[in-house]
């Protein structure tokens, strides 16, 4: 006699209910489905069941959509570290690519060829999912598709081919040598490794130098220029930085720029951050407020400016550094006795406009280090110089 095995019910629920609960999952997963083979955004969602979604996911994928279908331009995204701009652009957008357009050519660079291949390797993963291939019909070459396959076909982690199409994916490292290679598509993500390789000019020129040259040149002879550029900034002139001078020196230049601060900052946010008090953090199921304070501390504002504000400066500029401020009442001020008293604009900047200001010193008789103090209503500060 055999014993038929039944799936295990929370018995605090009806059976009607749970029934009706999982139609309702069914649904909304068909509707889900319909949407991700139309849209970058419910496509991560149904192709990754952990995708967890903030406002600055949609912000991203709406800019790939506009970038993949819109007009011909180049996009430069800005973002903080950890924030899902790999999973979104270099991995989750080329596998859309190729279930929209599977005659296309995709390169997808980075600074190194491993990070490169890491990244190959995670698009082959999803295309071979069984989520993906319930989306569409493109393969690539594997064993489930092996009966599809030419002997030309390829796929490893430097290039793979699209079963039946003309489409292919080439992987890049920053410096690297593309000749033979075509593409309609480019992405370039994170194309700086560092700090000491984002402010070296050496690197920076040769970055530049590559894209130029290498990397203009593989656009596939009467196809549109589509170049994304996605990375955490690093430094004033880094390849990002590069590309935003000529777009400012070239208006003609079809360009987007898109920015996005990991603290909110009130001066030219992004029209769709809905963030509104200064040093609202971006995702704090990512990173929180007090996380990203105590990051700003321990690096300072000039390193911290670039990689998680996306707003590199001079280090010539950096004279008074805020992360370096510490607050004090008036009554504390007064009680420390300084002998000197004066008041200056510095005006560090060639291109500041900002009126003309003032900055209060006084210098400690306890010590030979000069320090910055700054009055308010109700409290004061004081920095090192």
């Amino acid at each position: 006699m055999t014993t038929a095995t039944q799936t295990k019910r929370d018995p605090t629920i009806p059976e009607a209910q749970a029934a009706l609960d999982d139609a309702i999952l069914a649904v909304d997963r068909e509707q889900l489905r319909r949407a991700a083979r139309e849209h970058l955004l419910p496509f991560m969602q149904y192709v990754h069941r952990w995708w967890k979604t903030n406002w600055h996911h949609k912000v991203l994928c709406d800019a790939a959509m506009e970038w993949l279908f819109g007009e011909p331009h180049l996009l430069l995204v800005g973002i903080g570290p950890r924030l899902s701009k790999t999973e979104t652009f270099s991995i989750g957008l080329s596998a859309f690519i190729f279930g929209k357009l599977p005659d296309s050519s995709v390169i997808g660079g980075s600074y190194a060829m491993p990070l490169a291949r890491t990244n190959n390797r995670a698009i082959q993963q999803v295309m071979q999912s069984e989520a993906y291939q319930e989306l569409f019909d493109t393969r690539i070459p594997g064993e489930a598709a092996r009966s599809a396959m030419k002997y030309t076909d390829l796929c490893n982690t430097d290039y793979f081919d699209i079963i039946g199409h003309r489409g292919s994916y080439k992987t890049a490292s920053i410096g690297s040598g593309l000749s033979g290679f075509g593409m309609d598509y480019g992405i370039i993500d994170d194309p700086v490794k560092n700090w000491v390789d984002a402010n070296s000019p050496t690197i920076q020129e040769r970055n530049w130098n590559w894209y130029d040259t290498v990397w203009t040149a593989r656009f596939n002879p009467g196809r549109p220029h589509r170049t994304l550029v996605v990375a955490t900034r690093w430094a004033e002139h880094d390849l990002s930085g590069k590309l935003i001078k000529f777009a400012k020196e070239n208006p003609d230049e079809k360009v987007r720029i898109i920015n996005i601060p990991s603290l909110y900052e009130t001066k030219d946010p992004h029209p769709d951050d809905p963030r509104t008090r200064e040093d609202e953090a971006l995702w704090p199921e990512g990173r929180t407020e007090k996380e990203l304070k105590q990051l700003r501390r321990r690096m300072g504002s000039y390193r911290f400016g670039a990689l998680y504000q996306g707003r590199p400066s001079s280090p010539k500029e950096v004279v008074f550094d805020p992360a370096t401020y510490h607050y004090y009442t008036d009554e504390e001020i007064e009680g420390m006795h300084m002998l000197l008293f004066g008041a200056l604009d510095p005006a560090i900047s060639k291109s500041a406009k900002e009126k003309l200001g003032g900055a209060k010193f006084k210098i400690s008789p306890r010590t030979s280090s000069r320090r910055l103090w700054k009055g308010s209503s109700n409290r004061s500060l004081i920095s090192s110089v």
